[in-house]
This record gives C-alpha cells, sequence and structure tokens, in this order.
C-alpha cells in the first residue's frame, strides 16, 4: 500500500488551541497512523518564518508535509488523509454527498462558535462574549435536535463531520459549563466522545493546557502595558 508506506515522512504542524488543527491532529490519533505531529510556537511564529512560507505560502495552520508534498486547509488534509482509513470512505455517492453538504457549510456555520465567542473569550474581551454566544445559540440548538435522534453528526457512524464538529462545539466547556448546560444532546455526544473514542481525551486535554498558557501569556502582556 503506497499510501502506507509514505506514512512515517508525513508531518503534521499545528497548534492545539487552532479548532482545525485538533481536528486533524484528532483524526491522526484515532486512526492511529504514523505521522508526526509538530506544534507550531505561535510567540515565535514559527508559521511566519521563510522556512515555513517556503512550504506553505499562506502561512497559516494545520499545514502537512508528506515527503515533497505540502497541504494546507484542515478539510482537504482530513480528506488526504482518510484516504487512507476505509471506515472513512463513503460507501456510496449519496453518503458521500451528505458529508460534502456538511463541509461545505461548516466556516459558515460551526466555524462562528470560534469567531464570535471563543475568540473572544482568549483574548480577554469579556464583553464580546455574551452577544457571541447569542449568534451561536441557533446554530447549536439545531445541532442538539439532530444529535437527539442519531448517536453521531451525520447518522450512526463517526465521519470526518464528527472530527470537524467537535473541536468547534467542546470549547464551550472551555468558557464556562453553563454555555454547554442548554445542549443536553451535544452534553452527550461529548461525553460518550470522551468515555468510546480514541484520541479525542487527549485532544481536549491539551487544548485546555494551551489554553491557560495563552491567556496567562495575555494578562502579563496588559499588565506590561498598564505600567508604561
Amino acid at each position: 500500500n503506497k499510501e502506507k508506506q509514505k506514512m512515517p515522512s508525513t508531518i503534521l504542524y499545528g497548534h492545539p488551541v487552532s479548532q482545525p488543527s485538533r481536528s486533524c491532529q484528532w483524526f491522526v490519533d484515532f486512526s492511529d497512523q504514523k505521522v508526526e505531529i509538530v506544534t507550531i510556537d505561535t510567540f515565535k511564529a514559527e508559521h511566519k518564518k521563510p522556512e515555513f512560507i517556503e512550504k506553505f505560502p499562506n502561512g497559516q495552520f494545520p499545514a502537512l508535509e508528506d515527503g515533497g508534498f505540502y497541504l494546507s486547509e484542515s478539510m482537504a488534509i482530513l480528506k488526504y488523509l482518510a484516504r487512507s482509513d476505509p471506515r472513512f470512505t463513503p460507501k456510496d455517492s449519496q453518503q458521500q454527498a451528505r458529508l460534502d453538504e456538511y463541509l461545505g457549510r461548516h466556516y459558515s456555520t460551526l466555524r462562528k462558535i470560534s469567531t464570535d465567542f471563543f475568540r473572544p473569550f482568549m483574548l480577554g474581551n469579556k464583553d464580546m462574549i455574551e452577544p457571541g454566544y447569542e449568534s451561536i445559540k441557533t446554530i447549536l440548538e439545531k445541532f442538539d435536535a439532530r444529535l437527539a435522534t442519531q448517536p453521531y453528526v451525520l447518522g450512526d457512524s463517526l465521519t470526518l463531520a464528527d472530527f470537524l464538529f467537535v473541536p468547534e462545539v467542546d470549547q464551550l466547556q472551555v468558557v464556562g459549563e453553563q454555555y454547554l448546560e442548554p445542549f443536553k444532546n451535544i452534553r452527550s455526544y461529548l461525553g460518550r466522545l470522551t468515555r468510546d473514542v480514541d484520541g479525542y481525551k487527549k485532544c481536549f486535554d491539551e487544548m485546555t493546557q494551551a489554553v491557560g498558557v495563552i491567556q496567562a501569556a495575555h494578562r502579563r502582556r496588559q499588565q506590561q502595558q498598564q505600567q508604561q
């Protein structure tokens, strides 16, 4: 299998607080692929250095290096890695179409949790947290209703949609348990993943630790600015 032979030379660059990075890292851990995980030092802006830009001109992560092949964008990376795992190859055209439909909508729906809600929390903009939460409640209500009738985002089995969905919604409990409290089916779903799905808890724990480091650095920077 040529895909399997290439995997030892594969490197995934990312950061635990990056939701798209966690999607890819979790998939790697779950599927037990031989991919080296390299954490980008955002404080040193390693993703903006010439040696990184040479491979990945957009200077963003996650980013995948597979021998001399370079790939960015989390959805493209997930699809590329999933090709070597038959569990994530849709069995018919309708299943593939349903997955493609979700992937096409992800950035205009679930990503709002990060941009409107989690980002203000990370930056210490407390006045923006509640408005951000209000802007995403309708999205969460729709997915909560969906998960009332099926165990996973697209039905009875784990798909790439789950790997993208989870790193967005699990951030709510980092900001505060009260934000996830109204959505009992999402809470149950996350509980099952924590208990039953390899790699998820590890990625979640790494994210919460990294959040603490970044927020501490942000507070120190604010204090220094106030003292000047």
